[in-house]
């Protein structure tokens, strides 16, 4: 079965679980690609996950990884993840 390559406006914002005008503010800034087909507008599936990496990168996770968080907002001193749950 094909996986789908492309969501609408209103299934990216769903999937990211944010407002379309705010997913409109992060197209526009080029934070978020998007491809227009006519006249509709559509998310690519890879830009919606290069988008959560980025996110995750930035606040010190690890890509695609919810058990991990880096050290410092855990207990520890170090900068290295440990697992929350095994």
């Amino acid at each position: 079965m094909p996986t789908k390559k492309m969501y609408t406006t209103a299934e990216a914002s769903e999937i990211l679980s944010i407002k379309r005008t705010r997913l409109f503010t992060l197209i526009s800034s080029g934070e978020l690609g998007s491809l227009k087909v006519g006249s509709r507008r559509f998310i690519p599936e890879q830009d919606l996950t290069a988008f959560v990496d980025r996110l995750r990168f930035e606040q010190g996770l690890s890509p695609g990884r919810a058990d991990v968080v880096p050290r410092a907002f855990g207990h520890g001193t170090d900068a290295g993840p440990f697992l929350l749950a095994q």
